[in-house]
This record gives structure tokens, C-alpha cells and sequence, in this order.
């Protein structure tokens, strides 16, 4: 609605101001799906060692060539992965993890520009979504380095782009003037109302189901924060 109200407020007519939100919504949507693709493209690029069924029906055989007692074979050999690949796929992972957390950053910005609460709770539920791509950074370097301080920094480098990302929506704003060009205003809540969209679709829901596959508490915190916040309209509006 503060997109609409922003349009409205910056000249256009109802019909075009909707047509606007709308644009800019979707757009949003399609901007992060795209961010999405590049990241996926970048992190898996290369084939990882030991994935897929090969790499599977490999590791079995030599499991059971071990339990055995049989000297390894070939394929188990090739299973170990070294050092250097290692390292390489943590920092594959912290480069595409730090163009995914960029808009996330934007998005928490925006979120806050217009509701304290809701960017509060857009924070802490993206900073708990964050800690398993940590993980995901710092593992491999951790092992390829033997070292905690560098799979912290390269974990902590990665995170960077959040802050940069609100830096961003800072930026615009202020080029806008101090008393925020109405236009600019609509675009960029819209755009990144979007974004925050495809954020809960993408990222939020898989997570929570990941630690939840049988489903016990996740849909109903789905519908739950929902009725909160559509109690929080409906108190505003009143």
C-alpha cells in the first residue's frame, strides 16, 4: 500500500498508480530470481567431487570394500577431496553467497524505512537463515587451511554485502532529497517488495522446512504471522 500511496502521491492516477505497483512488484520478483540464477550458476559452475550417483555408488564400494577388508580402490582414492579444491569451493561459495545476501540487505533497509517492526522481524529471521550459509562458507575453508580465524574472516566477508546493500537503498533515497522524491519512494518499495517476496518463497520456507519436514509448527507460523501482521494493518488503518 505504500507503494500505490507513493505513486498516488506523486501525480498518477489511481489506475496507473496500481498498474505502477504492480510493474514494480513483479519486477522485484524476477530481479532476485535472476540474482538467484547467476548465484546457482556461480556456485556450481563446476562439478563438486563425489556428488551425483556416481560419485555416490563410488563412495559405497568403497565402504564395503573397506568393511572388507579389501585395500581401497581407485574411485575412493579419487573421493578425497584436496586442499586446494576445497579452498576453492569455499570461496566460490562466500563470492555467490555475497551477491545473494546484497538485496537482503536492501531489503531489511527498505523494510525498516517503513515499519520498525517488520524490518526487526525481516533481520532476525534472515540472520537465523544466515548461519547454515556461514557454515557453508567457513567448512571448506576451515579443512583446506586448518585455520579458524581465515574460515571466520571468509564467512565474515561474504556477510559484507548485507550492510553494502542498505548502504544502497540509503544512497538512493538521499540522492532524492531530503524530502523523498514520491516517485523513487514508489519504485524502490515496490522493487523490493518483490524481493522480500521471493526472500519468504526461496530462502525462509525452504529453511524452515528443512528443520521441519514433517511440518509440525511451520505452516501454522506461516498463518500466524500472518494474522499478525494483518492485525497490525487492520490497527493502523483504524
Amino acid at each position: 500500500s505504500k507503494t500505490l500511496d507513493a505513486f498516488v502521491a506523486a501525480g498518477r492516477t489511481e489506475r496507473d498508480a496500481y498498474f505502477s505497483t504492480t510493474i514494480c512488484l513483479f519486477a522485484g520478483m524476477l530481479l532476485l530470481r535472476l540474482l538467484d540464477a547467476f548465484v546457482h550458476w556461480l556456485e556450481h559452475g563446476k562439478g563438486s567431487p563425489g556428488h551425483g550417483i556416481a560419485g555416490g555408488e563410488a563412495a559405497a564400494d568403497a565402504e564395503a570394500g573397506t568393511a572388507a577388508g579389501a585395500p581401497p580402490s581407485e574411485p575412493a582414492k579419487e573421493l578425497e577431496v584436496p586442499a586446494r579444491e576445497l579452498r576453492q569451493m569455499g570461496i566460490n561459495t562466500a563470492l555467490a553467497l555475497a551477491f545473494h545476501n546484497f538485496p537482503e540487505g536492501l531489503a531489511g533497509f527498505v523494510a525498516t524505512l517503513a515499519d520498525e517492526g517488520v524490518g526487526a522481524t525481516l533481520a532476525i529471521a534472515i540472520g537465523v537463515h544466515n548461519i547454515p550459509e556461514g557454515l557453508c562458507v567457513a567448512l571448506p575453508i576451515f579443512y583446506a587451511t586448518n585455520s579458524c580465524a581465515k574460515a571466520f574472516s571468509y564467512a565474515l566477508v561474504s556477510g559484507f554485502s548485507e550492510p553494502l546493500g542498505a548502504l544502497l537503498g540509503y544512497a538512493i533515497i538521499k540522492s532524492s532529497g531530503e524530502d523523498l522524491d514520491q516517485l523513487v519512494y514508489g519504485i524502490l518499495f515496490g522493487i523490493v517488495g518483490g524481493m522480500m517476496i521471493m526472500i519468504v518463497i526461496m530462502e525462509l520456507l525452504p529453511t524452515a522446512y528443512k528443520y521441519d519436514p514433517e511440518d509440525r509448527v511451520t505452516s501454522r507460523s506461516v498463518a500466524l504471522g500472518m494474522a499478525v501482521m494483518a492485525s497490525s494493518l487492520c490497527l493502523f488503518v483504524a
